[in-house]
């Protein structure tokens, strides 16, 4: 509905109740990726001050036990078969007042779905029950030929859309998922947490000097599915022409075995086996690599672990886990399962390599425990039961410009229904009330129109909702409405009305860039406008590191006082919307004519000349053709230069299309030759879609969402030929399907909402 800006509400009051108490059931605290992973989860949760219990079946003792967190209850259900838990997990739950039950590996997330039904009928008590898949189903079977696993398809299929929440460990896994589940199941990637935000590992740990032997170090528990055999014996072909030594750190039901093999193998004086290390942060920091010789895993956490510590990286290309980590090899080699020769060669190379450890760190830091948490706590929020939402919802008021099909429009339009979701009470602030996305707005969203003729004079009817209503938080979005929110904020907490909202501005382009493209007076002052106005907000947003570095040296503002929230881009209709028919015969003829996209506004940021330009050099050497999505004042202009270039049969340009997935999917690269950027939304879509993506080195995200060229090809902007040589029809044989959904899940909806409502929580009055 839409109501006059003058209409008055009485403000809510902010009371709140406490943090959702969280338990998590696990078969024992045993070390396994799974295990390790909701430990830490569970430790991130008590941390951010929720209640937390950790549920096993049974006790361990010794060193293969996990420590528990600090701050986290530990309780033992006794129970010796899986199948006998579910009962007496309700009954734990119910007793100890649950409000979300996560689990982890088939079997028990069979139970938790159990407990959560009888806690419904039995107790009458509501649990958001998440299960948590962190190995893929097809390779779990064939290392295990008991029925109990045979079966499990038939029973996850079943039963899993009774979840409330499914997460997947790994786009992999989760691809797996969705072709098994029912059609429109929606799972959730949501990577293992591994790292803490910024942990690095000194330099000065290596205590290998330049003549010594080489240090290899592998984890994991000895088990076939580990294939430490097989790293034993690439381990003596390379011991045959190099000095090397190898630790193997683990323990498991293979360690007779294995040490009777380095025996055979002759090289028990060079391999050590010491157990689980509870020091293994320093021993990977000390290795001159890591290898990791699986043959298969859901994600791989002790291979995000060297990555942190700076270590070079070998591992099996198994078919899930490494090959996302490692980008297709950009930040490790890859070699083939069971291959000792190849993987001794591998070890070999990558002992003279010279990569950076600064790098790979820094991919490290893709995989925090704070993004993970995030993510947990978003998809737990948007399942609470109304009761145990804030008593008082928090009340958030977003200020926009119009409907426009526009990057910053889309992202705010995804946070709104994940807002309210997670039990927010969103009302929407515009300056017109046009555009083509206006259709996609819930249907009872609260819309005011300020219907204004100049951003300006939005001022005054601003100020008077912000004394009128006060909602809790103010976001705004865009340069002249930040400024606008900002000044009707500082005059809204004068008087006797005085409000108490609290203002958040974000930032979604380089604010040097517009400041130099646009040339009005309005734009040129935004700089020294913001650095007198923004230091006065609450909390200020930038959708890029790049853009926050920006707004440091261009508008002098602190750095700490930023927040890097990338855009909400993936979400779980994504993956439809992209499988939805497209009927259209340059998609039949893609084997001949390969083709391209693009999509935006048809302004001159997008520099859509340079483009065309670069797609008629590229065709004079082989067929292909290009599709414009988007619709803006520049159409006559371009359709006129595609006509003089002679290539008018082979370029498209539809307008604005509601949904672009399909065509994203269908082509055989997207193409962004924007002169500068925020973000890149539409890169994400694309890679989401598994299409590899080209793009200009512009400022200031297309290179951070790339990973400086590991994800993507980077031009120059401007760079017509360079371009054109990036306009290859075989992009898709450089770049996996499975690696760039790997990168777009990133970027998801739930995790840059999750960011937002921790930063409503710390600014809020």
């Amino acid at each position: 509905m839409v109501r006059a800006a003058h209409e008055a509400v009485v403000p809510a009051s902010a009371a709140t109740t406490p943090p959702a108490s969280v338990m998590l059931f696990l078969p024992a605290l045993t070390i396994g990726g799974a295990e390790i992973a909701l430990v830490r989860l569970a430790g991130a949760f008590a941390a951010a001050g929720h209640r937390v219990a950790i549920v096993v079946q049974a006790a361990v003792t010794g060193d293969t036990a996990i420590a528990v967190p600090p701050g986290v209850e530990l309780m033992t259900l006794d129970v010796r078969h899986t199948r006998a838990s579910p009962f007496a997990l309700a009954r734990r739950a119910v007793a100890w007042q649950a409000d979300a039950l996560i689990a982890a590996l088939p079997h028990n997330n069979l139970a938790a779905i159990a407990a959560g039904l009888i806690a419904r009928i039995k107790y009458r008590r509501r649990l958001v029950v998440v299960v948590t898949e962190h190995a893929p189903i097809a390779l779990l079977i064939a290392a295990h030929a008991s029925l109990r696993y045979r079966v499990l398809p038939l029973l996850q299929r079943a039963c899993y859309p009774m979840a409330d929440v499914r997460v997947c460990a790994s786009s992999g896994i989760a691809a797996e998922f969705r072709a098994l589940l029912p059609a429109g199941t929606t799972i959730h990637t949501i990577f293992n947490p591994v790292v803490e935000a910024g942990a690095t590992s000194a330099d000065d740990l290596r205590n290998t000097g330049p003549n010594g032997p080489a240090l290899i170090v592998a984890a994991g528990r000895l088990a076939p599915e580990k294939d430490f055999a097989t790293l034993l014996r690439a381990f003596a072909l390379l011991r045959a022409h190099r000095q090397a030594r190898l630790i193997i750190a683990g323990e498991g039901p293979e360690r007779a075995r294995l040490t009777t093999l380095a025996a055979d193998l002759a090289i028990s004086g060079d391999v050590e086996m010491p157990g689980f290390s509870p020091s293994l942060p320093a021993l990977l920091a000390q290795a001159d690599v890591f290898v990791s010789t699986s043959r298969f895993e859901g994600f791989g956490n002790v291979i995000v672990e060297a990555l942190a510590s700076g270590t070079k990286v070998v591992a099996t290309d198994c078919p899930v886990g490494p090959r996302e980590i490692l980008a297709d090899g950009a930040f490790g080699t890859l070699v083939p399962v069971g291959d000792a020769p190849a993987i001794a060669a591998a070890i070999d190379r990558t002992l003279d390599d010279c990569q950076s450890r600064a790098d790979l760190r820094r991919r490290a830091g893709d995989f925090t425990i704070d993004a993970s948490l995030a993510a947990y706590r978003a998809v737990i929020d948007s399942r609470l039961p109304p009761a145990r939402r804030k008593a008082a919802p928090l009340t958030l008021a977003i200020y926009m410009h119009d409907f426009s099909s526009g990057g910053v429009e889309h992202a705010t339009l995804s946070l709104i229904g994940a807002f309210r979701a997670a039990g927010i009470a969103v009302t929407l602030l515009v300056h017109s009330d046009a555009g083509e996305l206006r259709a996609a707005l819930p249907p009872d969203l609260t819309v005011i129109n300020f219907a204004t003729t100049r951003t300006i004079a939005d001022l005054v009817p601003l100020v008077r909702y912000l004394r009128t209503h006060n909602p809790d938080i103010l976001l705004a979005n865009l340069d002249h409405n930040n400024l606008i929110a900002t000044l009707a904020s500082l005059i809204a907490r004068l008087g006797a009305t005085r409000s108490t909202t609290r203002l958040i501005i974000a930032q979604h382009n380089a604010l040097s860039a517009e400041a130099r493209a646009m040339p009005s007076l309005k734009y040129r002052l935004l700089p020294l406008a913001y650095r007198l106005l923004a230091p006065r907000a609450a909390g200020i947003v930038a959708v890029s590191g790049g853009v926050a570095d920006d707004l440091v040296t261009c508008a002098r503002l602190d750095r700490g006082r930023i927040t890097v929230i990338n855009n909400p881009v993936v979400d779980a209709r994504l993956h439809a919307r992209a499988a939805a028919p497209l009927d259209h015969p340059w998609v039949d003829e893609t084997a001949t004519r390969p083709l391209f996209i693009t999509a935006g506004r048809l302004v001159g940021q997008k520099d859509h000349a340079t483009l065309l330009r670069a797609f008629a050099r590229a065709r004079a050497h082989r067929p292909m053709r290009l599709v414009i999505l988007g619709e803006g004042p520049l159409r006559p202009t371009l359709e006129a230069l595609a006509e003089e270039l002679g290539i008018r049969d082979d370029v498209l340009m539809p307008g604005y299309v509601a949904n672009p997935q399909p065509w994203f999917a269908a082509a055989a690269g997207f193409v962004l030759s924007s002169r500068y950027e925020g973000f890149g939304n539409v890169l994400v879509e694309a890679m989401a879609c598994g299409t590899p993506v080209i793009s200009t080195d512009c400022p200031h995200g297309p290179a951070e969402i790339l990973g400086h060229g590991r994800y993507g090809s980077l031009v120059q902007p401007g760079d017509i030929d360079g371009l054109a040589a990036a306009l290859d029809p075989d992009l898709r044989q450089r770049w996996s399907a499975e690696t760039l959904r790997a990168r777009a899940d990133h970027y998801t909806v739930t995790a840059s909402a999750g960011a937002y409502v921790a930063l409503f929580d710390r600014v809020r009055p």
